[in-house]
């Protein structure tokens, strides 16, 4: 069997970030992936390129601090300056993950190096027909916030592949009654959500895009019981399967 194609890193997601914060962040949260999982930890990619990935982060932020309290012409290009430093950093820990990412012994398909890749926070290019499958099924929790408030969140575990789409679904929960009333049944069927019921529900949908994970309710009926749903559309416009119920009240 000859070997695969290789999946290559993105590199234009970072090399196009303008604001400085942002890549200060970006570069903190390659360190967090990075070592956070065994595929990068060391001495796959070494604690002494991490270390200088991270002093890059700080260069960043000290040339950012520096420009707040005196903001002229100079410091404001150091700012300029320690992106580009950032920038070189990450394109080599790009090239880092992309060459382990693909290695046979880690990658047998092109799918499994295109999540390896997720993993270190990269953005690996499209590998083809092949990514064409149902995202995964997001996995939420629930909080009350406030008087009809409720805070709606996605906490599947790393690595979780950037859905397009993400909906949030609150439907309130059947009434105390005698007999019982039965619960809404909520399903997804071709793509369809639908929800059948024998009574009188109340349907909120909140959306968010790419990488946002937490919604709020704001217009729930205080203290009535809802049951929380969740689905996902990828760029394939393919839609995942539907989320298990939270509960929680209004």
């Amino acid at each position: 069997m000859g070997l695969l194609k290789m999946v290559l890193v993105k590199i234009t997601v970072f090399m196009l970030i303008k604001r400085a914060s942002v890549l200060k962040q970006y570069i903190v949260d390659c360190v967090s992936a990075g070592t956070g999982t065994t595929l990068y930890a060391n001495p796959a990619i070494l604690t002494a390129f991490y270390t200088t990935m991270t002093n890059a982060a700080t260069a960043i932020q000290e040339a950012i601090d520096v420009w707040t309290a005196s903001p002229t012409k100079g410091n404001k290009s150091a700012i300029k300056d320690a992106m580009d430093a950032g920038k070189v950093i990450l394109k080599s820990y790009a090239s880092q993950v992309q060459v382990i990412a693909n290695l046979p012994i880690n990658a047998v398909t092109r799918d499994q190096a295109y999540t390896n890749i997720l993993q270190s926070h990269l953005t690996p290019q499209k590998v083809g027909i092949t990514k064409k499958i149902k995202p995964v099924t997001p996995q939420i929790s629930a909080k009350n916030t406030g008087t009809g408030t409720v805070d709606a969140k996605i906490i599947n575990t790393h690595p979780y592949a950037t859905p397009n789409i993400t909906f949030f679904f609150a439907i309130s929960k059947a009434p105390v009654t005698s007999p019982v009333t039965p619960e809404a049944v909520v399903s997804i069927t071709e793509g369809q959500l639908k929800i059948t019921a024998a009574y009188a529900y109340q349907f909120l949908m909140l959306t968010i895009d790419n990488k946002g994970k937490v919604v709020t309710f704001k217009t729930l009926t205080p203290a009535q019981d809802y049951s929380i749903y969740s689905i996902s559309k990828n760029g394939d416009k393919f839609i995942s399967d539907l989320s298990d119920p939270y509960d929680v009240k209004g």
